[in-house]
């Protein structure tokens, strides 16, 4: 008959449980694209809590924010460059809400389709230059300001 040998079947039988193992694994991640932006929203939605857990009022503020943010994002067209631009702003909220950070979450940004407006910057007021300190310069030698080191007893010394 068929006859294999103990060492075969432990090979076969590795490879059997292997591809089992393995199987559905591969399937559920061909069959499920991985959705990072709502990855990325629970992430900054727990770093929130996570941060903020002795200050609940800036956690709560920073959750709205997040609830507006992605309203924002789902009231918008659905294209990649939105995606993208939501993907963004998770980070920097992320990164702005680590422990001992006082940063605050960067604008919503502008979902509309154009590219958003650089924020205005004024200009800062003109300063005026220092006027300049007056030199000192060096006053008339008085009598009594004589040499400090008039007694030095190597000045008393012959040079040979």
């Amino acid at each position: 008959m068929f006859s294999i040998s103990k060492k075969m079947r432990r090979v076969l039988l590795a490879v059997i449980a292997a591809t089992i193992t393995l199987s559905p694994a591969a399937v559920s991640i061909a069959a499920q694209p991985v959705d990072r932006t709502q990855a990325l929203v629970a992430a900054a939605s727990a770093q929130f809590q996570l941060s903020f857990r002795m200050r609940p009022a800036e956690g709560q503020l920073r959750q709205e924010q997040l609830r507006a943010a992605v309203a924002a994002w789902r009231a918008a067209p659905r294209n990649e460059f939105n995606d993208e631009r939501l993907r963004n702003w998770l980070r920097e909220a992320i990164r702005a809400s680590m422990p001992g950070s006082r940063a605050a979450l960067p604008a919503i940004p502008n979902f509309g389709g154009e590219s958003p407006q650089a924020p205005q910057v004024t200009d800062p007021p003109p300063v005026a230059p220092p006027e300049p300190t007056p030199t000192v310069g060096p006053e008339d030698p008085s009598p009594d300001s004589e040499d400090p080191f008039r007694d030095d007893p190597a000045d008393l010394q012959e040079t040979k």
